[in-house]
């Protein structure tokens, strides 16, 4: 059984908040945000061999001292925000020596009261002695 804990660095270089984000005069174009941080995600039960129905919770941190990951940081141009947070809870059936392929819409709320929506596509892969996690945005 491996344990119900593990941490993933992720890196959201070059998010276009168009729209999303308050233009400072009024005629200003939309800011950008550039982030890196981190997720720490539990399964509950733990992932074993056999794929069976999870509670997956994945609590993400973008220039925020959490719980359970060191500070990234942010660089933000035409924005007011300076931090974000994504916090996703899911019923899915992993285990540990399967192929995942996951599409879906992630949103991060930021620190300035706005939110951001994206596509993301995520490929697990597990190897022999190692697992390779790809997530596209």
């Amino acid at each position: 059984m491996i344990g119900k804990r593990r941490i993933v660095s992720f890196v959201l270089m070059g998010l276009a908040l168009s729209g999303a984000l308050p233009a400072s005069p009024a005629n200003a174009s939309a800011g950008s945000i550039s982030c890196t941080g981190w997720t720490h995600t539990t399964y509950s039960p733990g992932l074993t061999n056999t794929p069976q129905s999870t509670t997956v919770v994945d609590d993400g941190d973008l220039n925020v001292i959490g719980e359970h990951s060191p500070t990234g940081s942010c660089l933000a141009i035409g924005s007011g925000a300076t931090a974000g947070m994504r916090d996703v809870t899911a019923q899915l059936n992993p285990g540990c020596t399967q192929l995942i392929v996951e599409t879906g819409v992630e949103t991060i709320n930021w620190n300035d009261g706005r939110s951001t929506s994206f596509t993301f596509s995520a490929n697990v892969t597990r190897g022999l002695a190692t697992t390779v996690i790809a997530v596209t945005v």
